[in-house]
């Protein structure tokens, strides 16, 4: 009896390790990172609206902000959507609230390059 009870909690480990061996393979290949396109400012001088292209259906889940006395470093993160849509890139927007107004600073992405400011009309 003690040799089934420890059996079946080794197949047990054994079947929640795989299954998230499986899930992080997953998450892992439906998330990608993306860049910004462009800003433009809000009336709030601490919030921007970001644009950047995605897929069809993908969603954009996250995002990493670094900010200092001189810029305003972004990237975002976006998950791939699972059901089969076409090869399309739609343009989203993405607000972002900053610790500090963004004045003078420079908005840059991922690699350092600038972000340019799209000017509302």
């Amino acid at each position: 009896m003690r040799r089934d009870v420890r059996s079946i909690v080794v197949i047990s480990v054994a079947a929640v390790a795989l299954a998230t061996a499986i899930t992080a393979t997953l998450v892992s290949r439906n998330d990608y990172d993306t860049d910004p396109s462009t800003f433009t400012r809000t009336a709030d001088p601490r919030q921007i609206v970001l644009t950047t292209t995605v897929g069809i259906g993908d969603e954009i889940i996250g995002r990493s902000v670094v900010e200092d006395a001189a810029t305003v470093m972004i990237s975002l993160r976006v998950r791939r959507s699972v059901t089969d849509k076409p090869a399309l890139g739609v343009t989203v927007p993405f607000p972002v609230t900053l610790k500090a107004p963004l004045g003078n600073r420079s908005v840059l992405d991922r690699e350092g390059r600038i972000v340019p400011e799209h000017l509302a009309q």
